[in-house]
This record gives C-alpha cells, sequence and structure tokens, in this order.
C-alpha cells in the first residue's frame, strides 16, 4: 500500500530543492500551508507552495522528483497565480 503523505514528510524540505523529471532548473518549496481538518478526512490538509524563475513555466502535470538529500515524491504540481515580480509559484495539494 502507498504511504499517505503528511506535511510532516515535507517539512524538512522547506527552503530546499526539488528537482522535477524533465523540468529545469529546480524549484524550491517556499512553504506549507495547513488547512482544518473535517471529520470525514483521514489526514489533515496542506498545500505546497514551490517557487521557481518566472520562465520557463512547468506544465501542470503529475510528475516526479526528487529532494536535495535524494527523496523521491511522485506530486501533481501546476503554476499559480503569482503578483509580479522574478518568480513563478505552483502548488501541489493534499486532502
Amino acid at each position: 500500500m502507498t504511504k499517505l503523505l503528511t506535511k510532516e514528510d515535507f517539512t524538512p524540505h522547506v527552503g530546499k530543492a526539488f528537482h522535477f523529471d524533465g523540468f529545469e532548473p529546480a524549484l524550491t518549496l517556499d512553504r506549507i500551508i495547513d488547512y482544518p481538518m473535517q471529520p470525514h478526512q483521514t489526514r489533515q490538509p496542506f498545500l505546497l507552495i514551490f517557487r521557481g524563475p518566472r520562465q520557463p513555466v512547468m506544465a501542470t502535470e503529475i510528475r516526479d522528483c526528487k529532494t536535495e538529500t535524494g527523496e523521491a515524491f511522485w506530486l501533481h504540481v501546476g503554476a499559480v497565480l503569482t503578483p509580479p515580480g522574478d518568480f513563478q509559484e505552483y502548488q501541489s495539494s493534499f486532502n
């Protein structure tokens, strides 16, 4: 059975690079946002926010990725509306 990921799996990687298959450059895990747990949920929902350069923009899809320490994850990640500046944000949500 596949492990149900929690925010604790990602907390040690905040501020560190994630390398996504088929995309360069690496994205940095900028922050984790918690959401309230509802009675029907089996884990507390959370959102990973990654940050990368404005261009190129990575297409929204499921991708394999690895952390700087070699941990591997399979994440659905996509670009989100980002304020003007020199970076682009991406999100991966867990409900």
